[in-house]
């Protein structure tokens, strides 16, 4: 099953983002394991710096899987019907 990852509404086109739900799931592991890595790092670290660069890190990596997830609950909300 793919799910349509791009901006916009209506079915994907050829040249829009589509992943398969196993791609997003993996992606999203990948997301929430590097996210308690850097976590991790900046609960021992004690340079500011690094700590910044994990704070930079973690933002992204919780953008990317919020927009990740949030396509994939409209999906799986279409696919059940639900208003």
């Amino acid at each position: 099953m793919a799910v349509y990852t791009g901006a916009g509404r209506g079915k994907a086109s050829p040249n829009q983002n589509v992943m398969r739900v196993s791609e997003m799931s993996r992606f999203m592991k990948q997301c929430a394991e590097r996210i308690a890595n850097r976590s991790r790092k900046y609960i021992e670290c004690s340079d500011v710096e690094t700590k910044m660069d994990c704070i930079d890190i973690v933002t992204a990596r919780l953008n990317d899987f919020t927009q990740v997830f949030r396509r994939y609950n409209n999906f799986y909300t279409k696919r059940r019907g639900d208003p």
